[in-house]
């Protein structure tokens, strides 16, 4: 069977490469203060990781804040517009995560179940910007402010962790 199997290795190497590949937001990527648009300045660095683990895609974002504090958020996503957990936030905050199309997806933010934020996120056609527009909800369900811009610069890709810290 194995050897009938061997003149379709190099298709199917393909394949599994192409697929690792697919998706333009795996990577680390470093938020750009000055192209940005954010009220305030209470953070100097941060740092979103997106890696494919055995659970799906481990989102990681990594911030210090000017006050030389560090903190983290984490959440594993699978793409399917389902809330997931995410660690690090106080409450009980869930995302769930959308594509939307080839380099753009949607992230509905709630905590205790009501919807405090929601993001829609671009990749440039180039793949080296990360252009992330969060609107903000009060308690009510309004928006709170206006929208504020994120965006990011691709520093590695294809980036790939072998287990997940969940």
């Amino acid at each position: 069977m194995l050897s009938k199997m061997k003149p379709f290795f190099p298709i199917i190497l393909a394949f599994l490469l192409a697929a690792t590949n697919a998706d333009p937001f795996l990577g680390i990527w470093k938020l750009n203060f000055q192209k940005s648009k954010l009220p305030g300045k209470d953070v100097q660095s941060q740092i979103f990781s997106i890696v494919i683990v055995p659970e799906g895609q481990l989102n990681l974002i990594e911030s210090m804040g000017v006050n030389g504090k560090t903190a983290s958020m984490q959440y594993i996503t699978n793409l399917d517009g389902r809330d997931a957990p995410v660690l690090g936030m106080p409450g009980t905050p869930t995302v769930a995560v959308k594509m939307t199309g080839i380099r753009s997806r949607e992230a509905v933010w709630k905590n205790d179940g009501k919807v405090f934020q929601k993001t829609n996120s671009t990749i440039s056609k180039d793949g080296k910007t990360w252009t992330i527009e969060l609107q903000s909800f009060n308690p009510q369900g309004q928006p709170a402010g206006g929208p504020r811009v994120f965006i990011y610069e691709r520093q590695a890709s294809n980036v790939v962790a072998h287990g997940s810290s969940h």
